[in-house]
């Protein structure tokens, strides 16, 4: 992580290579509990919700949030113009190329890319 508790976009793309595999399991874990809720099968359950705690604290060790467990979104902290923002990534996408201001969400994402330019 880098001073200030922000991470550069050429920082956070080098770590997709790390949150990519763990985002992945968080939707395989999620996606196994929801689909067995209610079927009784306890131990199941237990196990999966120990790996997304696991997996979730992993994610916040790297200085980063998960937004949608869903989609697979993780946000960065960063700063862009100066601004203190939130790059944000999503499962599929190849590199971390939006951002939004803190207090937003995905829905509220612009392209770094024309900030920068």
């Amino acid at each position: 992580m880098e001073p200030n508790n922000t991470i550069s976009v050429e920082t956070a793309n080098k770590m997709l290579r790390l949150i990519t595999p763990i985002v992945l399991d968080l939707k395989e874990k999620w996606t196994t509990v929801d689909k067995n809720l209610g079927t009784g099968d306890y131990t199941m359950l237990q196990k999966s919700i120990k790996t997304i705690c696991r997996r979730l604290d992993e994610i916040e060790e790297l200085g980063c949030f998960l937004e949608d467990i869903d989609r697979g979104i993780i946000d960065f902290p960063s700063k862009v113009d100066g601004e203190r923002v939130m790059l944000c990534w999503m499962l599929g996408e190849e590199e971390v190329l939006h951002y939004h201001r803190r207090g937003e969400n995905i829905r509220h994402r612009l392209l770094i890319k024309q900030v920068v330019e």
